[in-house]
């Protein structure tokens, strides 16, 4: 639970700082240097209330799904933690490859590559708030240290990624 409310916390926090200076300033300053966001504030407002949205909503589905199981026309959905912590592992690992490999998705880089849509598509940003929390829980459930270790080794690895990217933001 406590993992849940730090999780919360961290993300909700920062969107809401990030959109107040947009809204004042009509920069982004959340890079290695600012640049002008050209949208208005309207649409700026509409973007990060999707993106607030979105995370409780994700989370919200997350809290149900640790308590019951999602039926969909007769077949059970249950998340296995174990698989899902190998699975964001593996993606991780992969967009390691082709980052270093290709320099696609690295800090002002304008680097192409052909096969960039699927690297788009599992793209390990969006499931390291579910990495995090499932780990958590699934170290503390099994109380093995080779668990824990597990678990850290992911969140390294997912470290190396964003840092081969040139972003350092997801430590807030």
């Amino acid at each position: 639970m406590i993992a849940e409310k730090t999780i919360l916390f961290l993300y909700f926090w920062p969107i809401l700082i990030s959109a107040i200076s947009m809204l004042d300033s009509g920069y982004y300053t959340g890079e290695l240097e600012g640049f002008l966001v050209n949208i208005s504030k309207i649409e700026l407002v509409g973007i990060i209330s999707l993106q607030l949205i979105g995370f409780f909503f994700l989370y919200n589905i997350y809290k149900i799904s640790k308590t019951q199981r999602f039926c969909i026309e007769g077949y059970k959905l249950k998340i296995n933690a174990r698989r899902f912590l190998v699975f964001f592992v593996v993606i991780c690992l992969a967009n390691i490859v082709f980052v270093v490999r290709t320099g696609v998705g690295v800090v002002n880089s304008e680097a192409k590559s052909s096969v960039s849509f699927l690297f788009a598509i599992i793209n390990p940003d969006y499931l390291f708030p579910l990495y995090y929390v499932f780990g958590k829980e699934y170290y503390i459930k099994k109380k093995q240290a080779l668990y824990k270790l597990y678990f850290y080794a992911g969140v390294v690895i997912y470290s190396i990624l964003e840092f081969a990217q040139g972003w350092t933001g997801f430590f807030v």
